[in-house]
């Protein structure tokens, strides 16, 4: 005699996204990019659930997280976190054979619970969904740094990446470039682009009433330090010495030490800022001088759509799609990342010329649309067949 047959699933389909903790655009871009999925996954139509592994209301920045919440609630994402009911694992436990896809993301959030997805949700689609590839962040951190604890990261992120993407049904990646890796890891892995969202929102301050230079990025992130203390070292002082009386602006959330000590007359640390409106809205040129990272640099994103041109280095510039010249520069060296700084920060037809670019670029490329029909790929009725089955 056969088992009973399960219970027919809801024509709405049911998707658990399990991330790091309750996402905070306010503080980074990895946060804005989750919430793009899943105000997509609910353009959809889906019942979306997103569960945390732990929160972070870390002083000062309670405030900020207490309101995180209650902007899921408000798209109509229901969210368990583990102060308020059960542990993710006692949710899996309870109702996880209720989900038709599952999203893990990062990757050591997928290490830890996709046995646990695998056990408690054996009818979904379990997708692997990278912001950004850990390992070649580590491994160029390395190159970077010399340090072996930073090579012993990347190798053991580069087993635990490989692993993901052979185990899950499907790998999201932001560029092309990581879908590549991806593959030359796994060739058998099913690895697909989902892109980011952002509006062209530029601000209709004029060039002339714009001055300085401005960096965002949140400073947990390491890569952000680094490329901080790189451009005030190696590059700053040849852009003072073309634009005399320029001043750098820092912005982003927790500046370690390392960053303030940066601070001088010139460079001003501003740490988190509630609104990033009146910085875009002032800043002549963004600066990207990235020296190890990896996925969509979702600050570069916010610059594009604000209006405010870029220079970047040529990591910054990796999935972004753009075209020196055309969409922003890209400096290899500081010597050249420098004269690109100084070229655009006084040459007005350049900076409109590129503003104008990069708005067409978002169009392009970083549209709802795009997102959308990327995650309609893998619900049990979309494009492919037989996902989530």
């Amino acid at each position: 005699m056969t088992g009973a047959r399960p219970a027919p699933r809801a024509s709405t389909p049911a998707v658990l996204y399990v991330g790091l903790r309750v996402p905070s655009p306010r503080l980074d871009g990895g946060s804005a990019r989750e919430v793009s999925v899943l105000r997509a996954l609910r353009s959809l139509g889906c019942r979306v659930t997103f569960a945390c592994h732990y929160e972070r209301p870390d002083p000062p920045y309670s405030e900020t997280f207490a309101g995180d919440t209650a902007r899921l609630s408000a798209l109509g994402v229901e969210v368990v976190v583990p102060s308020a009911g059960p542990t993710l694992e006692e949710h899996l436990t309870a109702r996880g054979s209720e989900y038709d896809l599952v999203l893990l993301s990062p990757y050591s959030v997928a290490d830890r619970y996709l046995p646990a997805v695998r056990t408690h949700a054996p009818g979904a689609t379990v997708v692997y969904l990278a912001l950004d590839l850990g390992h070649v962040q580590h491994f160029r951190r390395a190159r970077v740094t010399g340090k072996v604890p930073d090579l012993q990261r990347a190798l053991s992120a580069k087993r635990c990446e490989t692993r993901l993407a052979r185990e899950a049904d499907v790998t999201l990646v932001c560029s092309a470039e990581e879908r590549e890796v991806i593959l030359s890891l796994c060739p058998t892995a099913e690895v697909r682009l989902l892109s980011h969202v952002v509006e062209a929102r530029r601000a209709p301050t004029p060039f002339a009433r714009r001055t300085g230079l401005l960096f965002l990025g949140s400073f947990p992130h390491l890569a952000n330090v680094d490329a901080m203390e790189y451009f005030v070292r190696d590059i700053f002082p040849a852009v003072r010495k073309g634009i005399p009386g320029v001043a750098l602006h820092i912005v982003g959330s927790d500046p370690r030490g390392d960053v303030r000590h940066l601070e001088t007359n010139d460079i001003k640390v501003h740490g988190w800022v509630p609104d990033l409106e009146p910085h875009f809205d002032r800043a002549r040129v963004f600066v990207a001088p990235l020296r190890y990272g990896a996925g969509i640099k979702i600050k570069v994103l916010d610059s594009l759509a604000h209006g405010v041109p870029v220079v970047l280095s040529p990591i910054a510039a990796e999935g972004m799609c753009v075209t020196d010249g055309k969409d922003a520069l890209i400096g290899s060296s500081p010597e050249a990342f420098a004269a690109a700084v100084i070229r655009l920060h006084d040459d007005e037809e350049l900076w409109h010329r590129l503003a104008e670019g990069a708005a067409s670029l978002i169009e392009r490329h970083f549209s709802r649309r795009a997102m959308e029909d990327t995650l309609a790929s893998v619900l049990p009725t979309g494009k492919s067949e037989g996902l989530g089955t």
